[in-house]
């Protein structure tokens, strides 16, 4: 997997992240995505920071999402309570993989109005109990 344009920043030995630009597929549009790694934190956390996807989404409430403050939309790739990324999986084959995938559905649900992704969608109130914030 090709990551145009890489970019690694530290903070003080607090937090770490990787921006990369990566595209759905080879007929997607190209996105600008951080991935943010907190020694403090039980996960990553991935960020897409441009295009913006609530201008892109055109009003509607964006799928498979968690709240942040500041730049960007973090996504919603897993489902911590299952389990499904532990820390000894190698970034490339999760998070960026997932990325890519997450990003291909909600081309798809641009164009459709409906998520094709599956998962579980959260509300505010199982946010916090899913590892959200």
């Amino acid at each position: 997997m090709n990551l145009p344009q890489p970019e690694t920043l530290f903070f003080a030995g607090k937090e770490l992240r990787f921006r990369f630009s990566i595209a759905s597929g080879p007929f997607g549009r190209t996105y600008r995505c951080e991935l943010r790694i907190k020694p403090s934190a039980a996960f990553p956390e991935m960020f897409v920071l441009s295009p913006d996807l609530k201008l892109l989404a055109n009003g509607k409430q964006l799928p498979h999402v968690y709240p942040s403050e500041g730049s960007g939309v973090r996504l919603c790739l897993w489902l911590p309570m299952k389990r499904e990324w532990m820390a000894g999986m190698p970034l490339r084959d999760t998070y960026i993989a997932w990325t890519a995938e997450w990003l291909t559905y909600f081309e798809l649900w641009l164009a459709t109005g409906e998520w094709l992704g599956g998962g579980v969608h959260l509300d505010s109130a199982d946010e916090k109990l899913q590892g959200g914030r």
